[in-house]
């Protein structure tokens, strides 16, 4: 789940272009994020991509309309970037999105795995409204 906080209003194309041409991997490094996201999710390049391209619209998706749920890849995308926390916080959060984006974990239990499928289902709905059908993966 997202918690974000002082949402500013919103110019939704202006934020989606920032986002499309935000660059996650540092292409000076010899690791790049994208590279270290597939090697721990044994995922190929190219879904790897389209994860990030996802993470992408989820981050979008924090500002337009919060609350929202990524689905788990996208999750495992974000716990992956929270860790380049220079990038995370300064590039994308202040610099791009123009909030700050915490990542709330939930507490355990049905109740909590019945609030996030709501969630998740709205979060399906809110995206379909700006990006479209979502993956079936």
């Amino acid at each position: 789940m997202t918690k974000v906080l002082n949402t500013p209003q919103v110019d939704t194309q202006l934020l989606w272009a920032k986002l499309k041409v935000f660059q996650i991997d540092d292409l000076d490094s010899n690791f790049r994020f994208s590279h270290r996201l597939a090697n721990e999710n044994l995922w190929s390049k190219e879904y790897t991509l389209r994860v990030i391209e996802e993470y992408k619209k989820f981050m979008f998706l924090c500002c337009v309309c919060p609350p929202v749920t990524p689905s788990i890849d996208v999750d495992e995308c974000w716990h992956l970037h929270m860790i380049y926390t220079h990038q995370y916080w300064k590039d994308l959060c202040k610099d791009i999105l123009n909030i700050d984006i915490h990542h709330g974990p939930t507490k355990g239990g049905k109740e909590e795995d019945i609030k996030y499928e709501l969630q998740y289902e709205k979060t399906l709905h809110f995206y379909s409204s700006y990006f479209g059908t979502p993956p079936a993966d």
